[in-house]
């Protein structure tokens, strides 16, 4: 059993098996000739693990008349594959790495969704993006003036990661620049992944603002106010339902992308689990607190993953005996002074007459056991002097004081020179 102190129970649901325990995406690449969309017309390799079809990019950017026998213009070729050839090497790559590092065997679906999109926002370098400068990239490439509906095409979707990571090496130091290039293309085609599962070689302005903001680095209030500003009505007061479910398609997309899809994929199930209330406060409240929607449990989880991976933790893990560790620690209540790391908890190992069955507490920081006995000590002596509370209001009667009557009451005298 498994208790976590700073957010509901996670959904512990194994993970997901797909042929030998993995997700598994076909690396293959495959050659199509396009049903004979044309005599001349050239072949385009596409990879296989992120499902090209070639039939519905031809219907959407109407490429040419199939009953046409001349050659198409270079003009039509150049929309078919401008960000199609990138897609197989750079996507087949991140998804390898991915599984490589066996977040599959997690137990918890939360924590393996969380680990699966901070490896993500890692990898693409967006986590050295905050929030605040995320959304000014947004305005310096005119996002705010286009509607939350309209499309941008790869190019301009291009041109906007470029502005972000240039931005973004003018502030790092020489020695912690980033490969611009890389990471426009790792990131470029991650977001293609998610959100254009249509192969149109465009995206909504509002599913760009959602995906971003949403692996940027920077406070969960702070990236939660903006998407408030983004699916609120005109007056900025109450939220707009219709904008919120468009939202919630848009945030589970990403987790459907590292193929958590069966768990925190949307549906209209997943809608009815949100909140019914409005106002900006309850919107904040209802997300990071305890009463958190289930389908977006790993949201909070995946920012403070984020702030706790740095923490060292000097104690012994009694599964692995490695002797410190960063990260989450957990420590059974049950056992005595029994303690795990994240790793080994969240794929199950134990060791001695531990199980999996035990209660388990987790601590996002470390004190050492003298400051324990201080904290303790300070606490028990704390709670044995009286405290005389100040009032911080005024105290009225329960009914108003009956007023004097002075009706009977001899008037004073006269002031002098009046009679």
């Amino acid at each position: 059993m498994y208790q976590n102190t700073n957010e509901a129970a996670s959904t512990a649901t194994p993970p997901i098996k797909v042929n030998g325990g993995t997700v598994v995406a076909d690396g293959n690449t495959k050659v199509y000739s396009n049903q004979q969309l044309h005599q001349s017309s050239p072949v385009v390799v596409l990879n296989n693990c992120v499902g090209q079809n070639l039939n519905g990019i031809q219907q959407q950017l109407e490429v040419f008349p199939s009953s046409s026998s001349a050659p198409p213009p270079p003009q039509q070729l150049q929309l078919i594959t401008p960000f199609v050839p990138c897609i197989a090497d750079e996507l087949r790559e991140l998804i390898d790495e991915m599984r490589s590092r066996d977040f599959d065997s997690i137990r918890f679906a939360t924590y393996r969704t969380a680990c699966k999109l901070r490896f993500i926002q890692i990898k693409t370098n967006v986590h050295l993006v905050d929030i605040w400068n995320m959304i000014e990239s947004f305005r310096e490439n005119g996002l705010n003036a286009i509607a939350s509906n309209g499309n941008l095409k790869v190019s301009r979707l291009e041109l906007l990661l470029t502005s972000i990571f240039h931005n973004l090496n003018k502030r790092l130091p020489a020695s912690q620049q980033v490969d611009t290039d890389r990471a426009i293309a790792t990131l470029l085609h991650f977001l293609l992944s998610a959100y254009d599962r249509q192969h149109l070689g465009r995206l909504t302005v509002f599913a760009i603002k959602v995906g971003l903001a949403t692996l940027c680095a920077g406070k969960l209030v702070d990236k939660l106010r903006y998407i408030f500003s983004q699916i609120s009505e005109q007056s900025g007061a109450y939220l707009d339902h219709s904008k919120f479910a468009e939202y919630l398609q848009h945030v589970l997309a990403l987790p459907t992308a590292v193929f958590e899809g069966p768990t925190f994929g949307y549906s209209p199930l997943a809608l009815s689990q949100c909140f019914q209330k409005s106002q900006p406060e309850p919107f904040l409240d209802t997300i990071l607190g305890e009463s958190c929607p289930p389908c977006l449990m790993w949201l909070p989880l995946l920012h403070r993953m984020a702030a706790v991976e740095n923490v060292y933790h000097p104690v012994v893990c009694d599964s692995c005996q490695v002797r410190s560790f960063n990260g989450f620690r957990y420590k059974c209540q049950r056992c005595i002074n029994y303690q795990l790391c994240q790793s080994c908890f969240w794929r199950g190992r134990v060791s001695h007459e531990h199980s999996n069955e035990h209660e388990m507490k987790e601590y996002n920081s470390y004190k050492s056991p003298t400051k324990q006995l201080a904290h303790t000590i300070q606490k028990c002596t704390l709670q044995c002097i009286p405290t005389t509370h100040q009032k911080t209001h005024v105290d009225y009667p329960p009914r108003p004081q009956r007023a004097l009557d002075l009706a009977n009451v001899v008037p004073s005298t006269p002031i002098s020179g009046f009679t």
